[in-house]
């Protein structure tokens, strides 16, 4: 079991907390917003509500012990560098930190962030992966041996929900969206039938995601 910290807790934020969870792991949540601070306790060990350009709060929390942070501030590039900067000072062993342009990633790297999730890069790759395997749509890794993929719903889950398909103990991946049309699910639970033509989410070590992938098209 590994202990994480989130800060920023947007639908990326949130839904890696929230899965983070659901595997086992202890969570650590930060963002300046009441409202979803109190919608992820349930799924945090600790869940803060501050400004995390406050040094003050990742002190009073200590980090020592924490083996990864996730930073996901938005288009703050500045407060992303802060924070990233606070959480090495402070022990964390492995931090991956969302960015917006190439130089943001060349300085996040400069300061010693382990990984950097630059999505119009991660947007390249997705489509290669796409046309390469059309019934993948994007995967990008997300943290140290972790990955996020994209996939249209296979045909044999078509009217099954999530607690029959039982993903998590076939594959060892866990739904975090449903996209179905404009309409996007957010942290689906168990009772959530599976539709034909919808998107899912999956978070998966990256062996599990391509045990999925393999079943998917087929392959044992």
């Amino acid at each position: 079991m590994g202990v994480f910290i989130v800060v920023g807790l947007g639908n990326f934020g949130f839904n890696v907390a929230k899965a983070l969870k659901e595997r086992g792991h202890q969570v650590i949540a930060v963002d300046r917003d009441k409202a979803v601070v109190q919608a992820v306790k349930p799924y945090a060990v600790q869940a803060v509500e501050g400004d995390a350009s406050d040094k003050d709060i990742f002190k009073a929390l200590g980090l020592e012990g924490v083996d990864a942070g996730i930073v996901s501030l938005g288009e703050k590039m500045d407060a992303s560098m802060l924070v990233a900067l606070y959480l090495k000072e402070m022990g964390v062993r492995h931090l991956i930190v969302k960015a917006f342009t190439e130089e943001h990633a060349r300085v996040l790297k400069k300061i010693g962030v382990d990984e950097v999730i630059l999505p119009e890069k991660d947007m390249a790759y997705s489509l290669a992966e796409r046309l390469t395997a059309p019934s993948f749509l994007g995967e990008f890794h997300i943290l140290k041996g972790y990955s996020i993929l994209d996939t249209k719903a296979p045909k044999d889950f078509w009217g099954k929900s999530l607690d029959k398909l039982d993903l998590r103990d076939k594959f060892g991946v866990s739904v975090i969206l449903i996209q179905r049309g404009s309409a996007v699910l957010a942290g689906p639970c168990a009772e959530d039938v599976i539709s034909e033509g919808d998107i899912l989410v999956l978070l998966g070590k990256d062996e599990e995601i391509e045990k999925f992938k393999r079943f998917s098209q087929g392959k044992k």
